[in-house]
């Protein structure tokens, strides 16, 4: 059987003092692969350095719909420069979320929206988020 970590933040600063460790550990436990979610445009050249230096990940890139209100024309022209790196295999975290109020509904779907469309263009899989958005 092959394990893969289908969701980790590796990237985070909160990794910073035992990155290597956690990686360790997870490889000693059998984990094979990560898909690291970076979830913010403050992220995304973090989690692909750390991606390039570790066999066996792959990044996910998006705009989580907490931080919806950055999502304008520069960044997804961004997004889309950086989902063609090709350790890049989805666009995420997307989606809704509804829980913590930071991002009103409707900024939140219309990052969503073209986060999708991106995806589609860029014939890529997206890492969807859905909290309390029924």
């Amino acid at each position: 059987m092959i394990l893969v970590d289908t969701h980790c933040h590796l990237d985070l600063p909160d990794f910073d003092n035992d990155r290597p460790l956690v990686i360790e550990r997870a490889r000693d436990a059998g984990v094979q692969g990560f898909v690291l979610i970076a979830f913010s445009p403050t992220r995304w050249e973090a989690a692909l350095t750390l991606a390039e230096a570790t066999p066996g990940m792959v990044v996910a890139l998006g705009i989580h719909p907490n931080e919806a209100d950055r999502y304008d024309t520069q960044v997804e022209q961004r997004l889309r420069q950086l989902a063609r790196h090709p350790l890049v295999r989805a666009i995420g975290e997307i989606g809704l979320d509804f829980h913590w109020k930071t991002t009103d509904a409707k900024t939140q779907e219309r990052a969503f929206r073209r986060q999708i469309a991106l995806a589609r263009e860029l014939n890529l899989p997206i890492v969807l988020h859905q909290r309390e958005a029924l």
